[in-house]
C-alpha cells in the first residue's frame, strides 16, 4: 500500500497543480477526487478537509487564491509525508 501510495499520489498533485495553473478544474477535481481514498486510507488527517476543499473549489467557480493555498498546504504536507514513509522504508529494510 505504501508503495503504490509513493507511486500514485505525486503524479496525482501534480495533475492537480498543474491543474490550477492552467485553470482546467475538471482535471483537478478529477485528481483530488482520486487522491482522497488513499489520503484518508494513509491516516493523513490533516489533509482530509484540504483535499476535499480542493475538489469541491473546483467543482464550482474557484478562488485561485483558495486554490494556491490549498494546493501549496497540500503538496508541502505529502512532500513530508513522503520523506517520513522512505525513511521508515530504509530503517526497515
Amino acid at each position: 500500500m505504501i508503495t503504490m501510495f509513493l507511486d500514485v499520489t505525486p503524479a496525482l498533485v501534480d495533475r492537480v497543480e498543474n491543474g490550477i495553473k492552467l485553470e482546467d478544474w475538471e482535471d483537478v477535481r478529477s485528481a483530488s477526487h482520486k487522491m482522497k481514498p488513499s489520503l484518508d486510507i494513509m491516516g493523513i488527517e490533516s489533509l482530509h478537509t484540504v483535499i476535499r476543499s480542493i475538489e469541491q473549489n473546483a467543482k464550482k467557480e474557484p478562488n485561485l487564491n483558495d486554490m494556491h493555498q490549498l494546493s501549496s498546504t497540500l503538496n508541502s504536507t505529502l512532500e513530508k509525508v513522503y520523506k517520513e514513509l522512505r525513511d521508515n522504508e530504509l530503517r526497515t529494510n
